[in-house]
């Protein structure tokens, strides 16, 4: 009971929120946790921010397909005082291939976005991002036209890449990392333009 009034004091609860309001790392994270769980992740913005709930719930739903929901439960138990997203990182690399979110945004032919993964270093940083324009109703980049590429760099706790422009103004447009050794494909949201 001593911690749960520590914690309440500490992270400011009790207070109304939303899934993308912008609250604080440890707010973010014990509702984030929540999300996660009860199965309902939401990205907000490009999803690096990890002050906003929504953001935590998923990428701990993509560190949930690296390692299972006992062995991340087992990890926050036996790392009391331990920073929970480092901790969660840490699980998510001991087991397979670490999940890749990836985003888009741009107009006028402009696509620029941010990939976001627990191995940081590893799927983030230095990682080719390829722009498609989409053909049927669904992603398939076997058969969408590939419109540019570029290598992401890290800024912050994400990388970010931008193609500049391609010259494609219209249409329906996705960005994907490829699968490579360690490191999940991922691909973003289709936005129109």
């Amino acid at each position: 009971m001593r911690r749960e009034k520590f914690d309440a004091a500490r992270f400011g609860y009790p207070k109304t929120h939303t899934l993308c309001q912008v609250t604080n790392e440890g707010f973010a994270f014990n509702e984030g946790w929540a999300e996660c769980w009860a199965g309902t992740p939401a990205t907000c913005g490009d999803g690096t921010n990890f002050n906003q709930e929504g953001n935590v719930a998923t990428a701990l739903t993509g560190l949930e397909k690296c390692a299972s929901r006992p062995t991340m439960v087992r990890v926050l138990k036996e790392s009391p005082g331990s920073s929970s997203a480092l901790v969660l990182t840490g699980s998510a690399e001991a087991s397979g291939r670490a999940a890749t979110t990836v985003s888009i945004k741009g107009q006028n032919g402009d696509y620029s976005g941010t990939i976001y993964s627990p191995r940081l270093h590893k799927c983030a940083d230095q990682r080719t991002i390829t722009v498609y324009r989409q053909i049927g109703p669904a992603q398939d980049p076997s058969v969408d036209v590939e419109i540019g590429s570029d290598t992401s760099e890290l800024h912050g706790h994400h990388g970010e890449w931008s193609i500049g422009n391609s010259g494609f103004r219209s249409g329906t447009f996705y960005a994907r990392a490829a699968k490579m050794p360690g490191c999940r494909a991922g691909s973003s949201r289709s936005i129109r333009r």
